[in-house]
């Protein structure tokens, strides 16, 4: 029994910090620059990743909620996919994004297991040219 409210207890702290860090982060890239380009938005997501390692590395690493990021990353990402080509019709575009936004997440994820071992400007440009090479699929 006491097991079971120390576990929900635990879920509900976490529950409360992932909501805390979507809102941050989504007003984090609000408040960035109307002319900034998709690589700066994106190394501005990184910045903050960066600046806040033990919340990310608890929210994106930890095996308790491992539904949070692939949510994480689309919504605080939504912005850059305004930016971001067309691949095909609505619903091949729908399923390339979510393939581009889960290679994504898995390049944060292992950037910070590996102590950002890269800079976040040579993290952005990969997360980029990545997802601009999608521009190229004839669907």
């Amino acid at each position: 029994m006491e097991q079971k409210k120390s576990r929900r207890v635990k879920m509900t702290k976490l529950l409360l910090k992932t909501d805390e860090a979507t809102q941050k982060t989504i007003e984090y890239m609000k408040n960035a620059s109307p002319d900034a380009g998709t690589v700066e938005l994106i190394e501005r997501f990184l910045s903050y990743v960066k600046d806040n390692p033990v919340l990310f590395r608890t929210l994106l690493l930890s095996g308790e909620r491992a539904s949070f990021k692939p949510e994480f990353i689309a919504s605080t990402l939504s912005e850059i996919r305004e930016n971001l080509p067309r691949y095909g019709d609505e619903l091949h575009e729908k399923y390339v994004f979510i393939f581009l936004m889960e290679g994504s997440a898995h390049i944060i994820t292992e950037w910070l297991r590996s102590d950002f071992d890269l800079p976040t400007a040579e993290i952005a440009k990969t997360i980029y040219a990545l997802c601009d090479s999608a521009r190229d699929l004839s669907l």
